[in-house]
C-alpha cells in the first residue's frame, strides 16, 4: 500500500470519531502524503511519531514504504518501528523486524535491542528476552540500563 493512498485507508483527523483531531500520527501521515521531499529523515520522523502515538501498524506502513520512495532504512527507522510494535503488544512483528534489519545488514544498537527485549518481556517470553540480551553481548552491542530494565 502506497503512502499516497493512505488518506483513503486511514481516518483523517477531520473525519475520525475514535481519534483526537490532534492525534500526531494522523497529522504526520497527512504531512508525509503531501510532502515532496520523502527522504529518510522524514520517514524516520513519521515512524517515531507513530511509535509515540501507539500506532504500530501505521509505523510499519511507513517503514515498508521507504524503499519504494528511495529512502534507505537505517537503525533509527527499524528501532522506532520495533519500539512501536513492542508497545502495541506485537512481539512477533518486533522480532521479525529485528531479523529483517539484520538481513539488510543494518546493525542494531542498544535501543533496538532494548525495544525487542521489551516486546518479549511484555509477552511473557522471558527466555527470548534473555536470549536477546545474550545476543547483544555476542554482537558487541553494549546493553544499557534500558536493556536490563526491559
Amino acid at each position: 500500500q502506497s503512502v499516497h493512498s493512505w488518506q483513503s485507508g486511514y481516518p483523517s483527523a477531520e473525519s475520525s470519531s475514535n481519534d483526537s483531531p490532534t492525534d500526531p500520527a494522523l497529522s504526520i501521515s497527512s504531512i508525509t502524503v503531501h510532502a515532496t521531499n520523502k527522504d529518510q529523515v522524514s520517514y524516520n520522523a513519521a515512524i517515531t511519531v507513530c511509535d509515540k502515538a501507539g500506532k504500530w501498524s501505521l509505523a510499519l506502513d511507513f517503514l515498508h514504504e521507504m524503499p519504494r520512495c528511495s529512502a534507505k532504512r537505517n537503525v533509527i527507522s527499524y528501532s522506532a518501528a520495533i519500539s512501536a510494535c513492542a508497545k502495541g503488544g506485537e512481539w512477533q512483528q518486533a522480532l521479525d523486524l529485528l531479523a529483517q534489519m539484520q538481513a539488510a545488514t543494518v546493525p542494531p544498537n542498544a535501543m533496538t535491542c532494548s525495544a525487542a527485549i521489551s516486546a518479549c518481556a511484555a509477552a511473557g517470553l522471558w527466555r527470548g528476552a534473555l536470549a536477546l540480551l545474550d545476543a547483544m553481548r555476542q554482537k558487541r552491542v553494549l546493553p544499557d540500563r534500558f536493556s536490563y530494565n526491559a
